[in-house]
């Protein structure tokens, strides 16, 4: 899944803003970004990248992770993307005619 990652992003780069750790939990908030230079082929990123042509457009998004953590190996994951707001940077998705932020 990662290297799809990489193929699709190849100066794909996360940057930590915070994190916060409690029992086997381990939350990280931070900056996923970007530049769409290649065709992914796996199911990542909610599917909407399979087989789609690189733009060339950079993104930068929040993304939210928790992993469940136990003897030293992540158990479980959750995460909590932007994937709408990387569709439209990229220019995959429009951004006109949808209503504002709240």
């Amino acid at each position: 899944m990662l290297k799809d990652i990489q193929t699709t992003f190849p100066d794909v780069h996360f940057a930590s803003l915070e994190s916060v750790a409690e029992g086997e939990w381990v939350s990280v908030r931070g900056i996923f970004s970007g530049t769409h230079r290649g065709v992914g082929w796996l199911p990542v990123n909610g599917g909407m990248l399979v087989g789609v042509q690189a733009t060339g457009r950079r993104f930068e998004v929040q993304h939210i992770h928790m992993f469940q953590v136990r003897g030293g190996k992540i158990v479980d994951h959750f995460a909590n993307r932007d994937d709408l707001g990387m569709m439209q940077q990229l220019g995959l998705f429009p951004t006109q005619g949808l209503p504002p932020n709240r």
